[in-house]
């Protein structure tokens, strides 16, 4: 994560003497505690004499949304001694990181944003009415192949009915005429597409779609992409299952996935519904986070699904796929939402696919699994936590925050309710993360399960609480958080509120889960039986 005081654009120079010398490039780079960032870039021997070098040096004030930029000279035989040659002060537009141009309003555009389409000059798309040119294209049957593509700001869909990018028919369709694949390389650049809608009923044929998601039909690669706040539900009425008329395919990013498809370092958030008129064996209703299905030589990399999938019939359903015949490395599903990672080619619900895993929603909200996506991102973009709140807590790719007002910290874990003997330990606690500043705590006792109007709890300013079981009742606690940044130029607290976290106090043994050794006593008979006195 970058924050407010890192630089936000470097200056570039050369040696005059030595073009292919790099060692006077930069002469200086500072950064400062007080949220200013100066850079020096200069060149010796900038139109003579030679013992003279001659620079800018820039210093960035983005809180006043100044850059003030000095000329400066310095006699390398003297290098104590600094020239003022001239200053000059630039008001600096307002600037919003990685933002887009507002949310979509359904329309298509004509063009692209720029670029011709190859490796070095992408095509770029930094709207929703551009990224339904591209599917406008592929869908006329213009495939990309090879051709590059890269996303150059988050774009909101803004829940307008989105046709996907690609059509599928069927694994039989003749590619030229029921058919319309995408075979580019579409780069998100570690931006997100959110809201993403979905909502159709249709009657399939031979000839008309089936694969419902971002992309219908992706026979190339789409890398770096989050899609977040999915909503797509797909009903297919035929009722003739044959040729696969029948079927509906649902997912995320990818609807169905040929041999040439890859997915590789991307998420996918949201919930997805795939419904049929019955289960015959021709019939197949599939659902899955990252795509709906996968074909064989298809691969899925460094990637994961957080959704909630279903199917009217069968079972295949998944966090990741609904059902594959193609591969995973390293990937992941949430299986709090959907408890199988993908089914296979028969139907059959996988709960652990190879080379994927399933994780709870709190742990793929926490710090640790930032860390096992950063660990299998190689070459494609690195991950952090969701701090700027655009995934739901989930983790993003690596970008920029502007810092502002100091951030809500995100509980990772809430306070659990306890039932336990008077008498007993009822410690409470709960877990919080902020990318910097410092983190306070107070606890709150109340009579209703509410979090607020509670009575706050003298001296209980830890992340831990152990409440009072002195007496039989039950009583309802909860914690606000606050996060303090003395470095936000705006507000410097943030204070969310937990859950609450009922705790009940019983005369009657409460068992804790273990399992004893032996018996409180006796032998067995009928005179003297064996004894039971709690749970263990």
């Amino acid at each position: 994560m970058c924050i407010r005081d890192r630089p936000s654009f470097f200056l570039w120079g050369h040696n005059h003497q030595n073009a292919s010398s790099r060692t006077d490039v930069a002469t200086l780079i500072k950064e400062y505690s007080s949220g200013y960032t100066t850079m020096n870039a200069g060149a010796i021997g900038y139109r003579n004499p030679t013992n003279l070098a001659q620079g800018m040096n820039m210093t960035l004030d983005s809180t006043a949304g100044k850059l003030d930029c000095t000329v400066i000279r310095v006699d390398t035989a003297n290098p104590g001694t600094v020239t003022t040659i001239g200053t000059r002060s630039i008001d600096l537009p307002p600037y919003t990181p990685q933002g887009g141009q507002g949310v979509w309003d359904g329309s298509i555009a004509t063009s692209y944003a720029g670029g011709t389409g190859t490796q070095a000059d992408p095509y770029l798309i930094s709207n929703g009415a551009e990224l339904a040119h591209l599917a406008q294209q592929v869908n006329g049957g213009t495939a990309y192949t090879n051709t590059y593509f890269r996303q150059t700001a988050d774009i909101d869909l803004g829940g307008h009915e989105w046709t996907p990018i690609g059509l599928f028919a069927g694994s039989t369709s003749t590619p030229l005429t029921h058919a319309r694949i995408f075979g580019g390389i579409y780069d998100g650049d570690g931006h997100v597409i959110s809201n993403l809608k979905i909502d159709v009923t249709y009657e399939g044929d031979s000839s008309n779609r089936k694969a419902w998601a971002l992309f219908g039909n992706l026979g190339g690669v789409v890398q770096d992409l989050g899609v977040t706040g999915v909503d797509v539900r797909a009903a297919n009425t035929q009722s003739t299952t044959s040729n696969g008329q029948t079927n509906a395919y649902v997912g995320g990013i990818a609807g169905y996935m040929t041999a040439d498809g890859r997915i590789r370092n991307s998420y996918a958030e949201g919930s997805l519904q795939a419904i049929t008129a019955d289960s015959g064996t021709n019939t197949r209703a599939a659902a899955g986070g990252v795509a709906a299905r996968t074909a064989s030589g298809s691969q899925i990399v460094n990637s994961y699904g957080a959704v909630n999938a279903q199917v009217s019939f069968g079972s295949r359903v998944g966090g990741l796929v609904g059902y594959h015949e193609g591969t995973f490395t390293t990937s992941f599903w949430d299986s709090t939402r959907t408890a199988n990672g993908s089914a296979n080619a028969s139907g059959t619900g996988t709960t652990t696919p190879t080379g994927a895993a399933g994780r709870t929603t709190a742990q793929m909200k926490a710090a640790g699994f930032v860390t096992e996506l950063n660990a299998g991102h190689g070459t494609y973009k690195e991950w952090m936590a969701d701090t700027p709140g655009l995934n739901d807590g989930y983790p993003i790719h690596w970008r920029i925050i502007e810092i502002i007002d100091a951030l809500p910290p995100q509980i990772t874990a809430q306070p659990q309710s306890r039932t336990v003997m008077v008498g007993a330990t009822a410690t409470l606690s709960v877990t919080a993360t902020v990318p910097r500043g410092e983190l306070s705590y107070q606890w709150y006792s109340n009579t209703v399960d509410s979090n607020s109007g509670g009575t706050p709890i003298g001296g209980a300013t830890d992340s831990n609480y152990t409440a009072p079981t002195g007496s039989v009742g039950e009583t309802y606690y909860y914690c606000v958080v606050t996060h303090t940044d003395s470095e936000a130029p705006g507000a410097k607290t943030a204070s969310p509120t937990s859950a609450t976290a009922r705790t009940r106090v019983t005369t009657t043994n409460v068992w804790d889960g273990g399992i004893a050794t032996s018996y409180a006593g006796g032998r067995g008979t009928q005179p003297a039986p064996y004894l039971t006195s709690n749970g263990p």
